[in-house]
């Protein structure tokens, strides 16, 4: 559940700068569990969080916002992923494990005007 008051973007803020790269929507899971592990690893601390967001709803969600807040500070310092902590995919490579690739199609914005 998405507790951030900025919204999605920090997400791939955070996700991008943590593991290198520039990632598609459907990499954020795997990508997501990555980050996790590097964090606690990083940071034990950081694993009462981990076991806190297993009780988020959408009618505690900011309840528990505010409490990370108090416990942690408004910012945290994260790591970067090392070699063995984050697997390096190709986006198209990986979403053609998800979907068959007949129903894939790659578009250059460049010649579609944009």
């Amino acid at each position: 559940m998405l507790v951030s008051k900025r919204g999605v973007g920090c997400i791939y803020e955070v996700l991008n700068w943590m593991s290198g790269d520039n990632l598609f929507t459907h990499q954020l899971p795997r990508v997501s569990r990555e980050a996790e592990a590097a964090a606690v690893a990083f940071n034990p601390a950081l694993r009462q969080a981990v076991e806190d967001a297993k009780q988020i709803t959408p009618a505690n969600a900011v309840l528990w916002r505010e409490r990370w807040f108090e416990r942690y500070g408004e910012t945290i310092t994260l790591p970067r992923m090392t070699e063995d902590q984050h697997e390096r995919k190709d986006s198209h490579s990986e979403l053609a494990e998800k979907v068959h690739p007949d129903k894939i199609a790659v578009v250059d914005p460049k010649e579609i005007g944009l």
